[in-house]
């Protein structure tokens, strides 16, 4: 994963105006750092892009890959830590990678400046789809661990926003396991969040961001794609056992979903290659070329 980026020469009084956005290439591949405003945060949010290089003029619509980051994470994990923009070169598709602290991904308990779900679902998909050529038909998301819990629980909760959703090892076992974990007190690490994001004790926010409970909820509608892959060595014991409990459920209302299971643990070296995967299936599905 060693990178070459060529930066493209920005004048000093330029940056001095106007610090955002900022740009690389990697092959075909634009690299941007752009800035928004989120009324569902009250912040400036940064997000990373990568774009085909020629987007400006191909005079066309791009498949859309929102990429999520897992715990502790930032928008730029993803270009940092996996050779993302390498798997991408040439393909005709648009993936934004948004920022959203240790939310889990959904809006906070009782801070309404921390409407991180909104933030996703209303402020990034607006903002991107008016300054970017995209093929809204077309919206995929995905993400790792956090994220990849983020990625099935947006996918589930809001099945008309997308039409393609993948996990990399997600946390699949929130916001059930949280009293399970708060008697572990090797994950103490983890567990204001936790309560920040769905309460110390069980209540309806938890259950509308569950999804096992979102899955009893769908009734026969239409639902993304969906795409499960987890290491076999999975450092974190419950993840493994729900994302098999989760599939079962997809399989016993006959939705449609993709499970793998493979020799990997919880890092970069097993997301690196299993986002390959998920980037050739999204190239079969959009029939990429």
């Amino acid at each position: 994963m060693n990178k070459i980026l060529l930066l493209i020469t920005i004048p000093l009084f330029l940056v001095a105006c106007q610090t955002y956005p900022q740009f690389s290439t990697v092959g075909n591949v634009l690299i941007l750092t752009d800035t928004l405003y989120s009324p569902s945060t009250d912040t400036n949010q940064f997000v990373s892009i990568l774009l085909p290089k020629d987007y400006k003029t191909s005079n066309r619509t791009y498949p859309i890959l929102y990429l999520l980051h897992g715990y502790g994470g930032k928008h730029n994990d993803w270009i940092d830590y996996s050779d993302i923009e390498l798997y991408i070169n040439n393909l005709p598709l648009i993936i934004v990678m948004p920022a959203a602290q240790n939310s889990w991904y959904v809006n906070h308990l009782n801070n309404p400046k921390k409407r991180y779900q909104d933030y996703l679902i209303n402020d990034i998909q607006a903002f991107i789809e008016k300054k970017y050529p995209v093929d809204t038909t077309k919206r995929a998301i995905a993400g790792l661990s956090m994220g990849g819990y983020g990625a099935i629980l947006l996918a589930l909760k809001y099945p008309q926003k997308y039409t393609f959703a993948a996990s990399l090892s997600g946390a699949l076992n929130v916001p059930q396991s949280i009293e399970k974990t708060a008697s572990q007190p090797s994950m103490k690490w983890i567990l204001q969040s936790l309560y920040n994001s769905f309460g110390n004790k069980p209540n309806p926010h938890r259950t509308q961001n569950d999804p096992f409970s979102l899955i009893n909820q769908l009734n026969n509608k239409p639902i993304p794609y969906l795409y499960f892959t987890i290491g076999t060595e999975d450092g974190f014991k419950d993840f493994l056992p729900k994302n098999r409990e989760l599939t079962d459920s997809l399989r016993a209302k006959n939705i449609p979903y993709e499970y793998h299971e493979r020799s990997g643990k919880h890092d970069w070296k097993f997301w690196n290659e299993e986002i390959i995967k998920v980037i050739a299936k999204l190239k079969e599905i959009y029939q990429l070329n």
